[in-house]
């Protein structure tokens, strides 16, 4: 570096030297840099992809750069440099099966003697560890280092066991190596033959799939999302005659799926737990708890099957209300006939378990838990609708109570998120009288939180005339059977 150069412009140009020196003192690339070498200059060497031994100066594949080498950063590493770092690489091969260990070698003292010292820990505590894993293989392994292996002939004792024994060479353990013998001849191929009969009773569950057809998946599925169906609601809901749907019922009470329960004097059906278990298992769902909740076994089978006597938790709490039950199938069946009368098609009809919708609102999770939710379609127009059948919604308050879910509900905008448009709540009472005052309640209650619920409220007598597609749904505003004869559902339909 010339005297027109500045500080920082440590780059070596070739000539001869300005003056003569000694070569002791270490090259450096930039006169700011001279406080970083105090510790230590670098070691350059030419790398090895295979580290069989110790590269940190006593390897067999170092090679250093030349001892009289122009200072360009680099400098001739010295001997009492080596106890910085290194690389250690141990590899044991057995057979085909070879283990590879490779970690940090710390210095162990000042000088070649204190870092080799160190090495030579590491390299046995290695040996111990494979050792220790090959303690337990089903396989003869015999151990050494590969130092020992390539400086020592055949004679060394220098091979040792997992077990620790005492060290052999290796004519001694390939003599303890037990030859193997031939291999096991192999098993000729055998001709399959079919199955026999297949029985459709006892482990014979994964072929129900097969051996069903899909009516009677159908029915299934109907007896499960609608325990303790009545025979004609459910050939409503199928479309069937009478005596197709007996044929149906027959077919699955012989294959142990369903029940035909005598109850309050009229014919009941739902699943048994053999038909729960194979729903559960096609849903990927727990058997044990959805017999819980839907089990209709009884619990004695000595004592009458009544609500009390049921083993399903929600079926037991279905039969209990029996009469609530019922009210909300005969509106379905009833639905599921006017439908296919109109042309209208029911593409969803969901039970309580899957038309509850959970919302948050203010301070928590909230819900509202109809008695059903449908979707219709007619043509490019669809409807969806909650359903909520009240028997007991007679007094001011508990009218409030029964309306103020829809009332947070509809306040948020989880109607239209969930469903694309806001449902309309069919809200049915027993009598013309319960339908108008529900009717002012609501009012008052949607005035007073400011909050607009899509209300459509009917009576059962209203219903058996009408229909659920006809003139019999009557909203806030006073429109409906009084006033308007017009199908409201209809006219829902056409102006979707």
């Amino acid at each position: 570096m010339g005297l027109d150069e500045p500080a920082g412009y440590g780059e070596p140009q070739p000539g001869s030297p300005g003056a003569a020196g000694t070569g002791g003192v270490g090259a450096i690339e930039a006169v700011e840099y001279a406080g970083q070498v105090i510790g230590g200059n670098a070691g350059p060497g030419v790398g090895h992809p295979h580290f069989d031994s110790v590269v940190t100066g006593f390897g067999r594949y170092r090679y250093p750069a030349a001892f009289r080498r122009v200072g360009d950063g680099v400098v001739q590493q010295v001997a009492d440099r080596l106890g910085d770092a290194g690389w250690v690489q141990l590899q044991l091969r057995q057979g085909s099966s070879h283990i590879n260990a490779q970690d940090h070698a710390l210095g162990f003292g000042p000088g070649p003697q204190g870092i080799h010292a160190g090495l030579h820990q590491l390299l046995h505590a290695r040996l111990r560890h494979a050792a220790g894993r090959l303690s337990e293989s089903s396989f003869p392994s015999y151990l050494a280092l590969e130092k020992d292996v390539v400086s020592a002939g055949e004679r060394a004792s220098i091979w040792r066991t997992p077990s620790r024994m005492a060290p052999l060479d290796l004519r001694a353990a390939l003599n303890y190596t037990t030859h193997a013998d031939a291999l096991p001849p192999e098993e000729p191929p055998v001709r399959a033959s079919l199955p026999g009969e297949l029985s459709v009773r006892g482990e014979a569950d994964c072929m129900l799939p097969v051996l069903l057809k899909p009516v009677e998946k159908r029915t299934l599925d109907l007896l499960y999302d609608w325990p303790w169906l009545n025979p004609s609601h459910l050939a409503a809901l199928l479309g069937l005659k009478r005596s197709r749907m007996w044929e149906v019922i027959a077919r699955l009470v012989d294959l142990g799926l369903a029940s035909d329960n005598p109850v309050t004097g009229q014919r009941r059906l739902a699943l048994t737990d053999r038909g729960i278990a194979v729903l559960a298992r096609r849903d990927r769902a727990s058997v044990g708890a959805a017999r819980k909740r839907w089990s209709a076994s009884p619990v004695h089978d000595d004592s009458p099957l009544e609500w009390r006597n049921l083993y399903g938790r929600r079926s037991r709490q279905l039969l209990r209300n029996l009469e609530h039950t019922e009210s909300v199938h005969w509106f379905l069946a009833v639905l599921a006939r006017q439908a296919r009368c109109r042309s209208t098609e029911i593409v969803q009809l969901d039970p309580p378990r899957q038309a509850s919708r959970y919302f948050r609102y203010e301070d928590g999770m909230r819900s509202v838990q109809p008695d059903a939710f449908g979707v219709l379609r007619r043509g490019y127009s669809t409807l969806s609708f909650f359903l909520e059948w009240e028997r007991r919604a007679v007094r001011p308050v508990t009218m409030a109570a029964r309306l103020a879910p829809y009332l947070r509900y509809y306040s948020t905008h989880k109607p239209t998120d969930q469903h694309g448009s806001q449902p309309v709540v069919l809200v049915v009472l027993e009598d013309e009288l319960a339908r108008t005052h529900f009717l002012k309640n609501a009012e008052v209650e949607m005035k007073r939180h400011g909050v607009r619920v899509p209300l459509l409220v009917s009576d059962r007598d209203l219903l058996e005339r009408e229909g659920p597609l006809g003139a019999a749904w009557t909203t806030v505003d006073g429109s409906g059977p009084d006033h308007d004869r017009t199908s409201h559902a209809d006219a829902l339909l056409e102006g979707s």
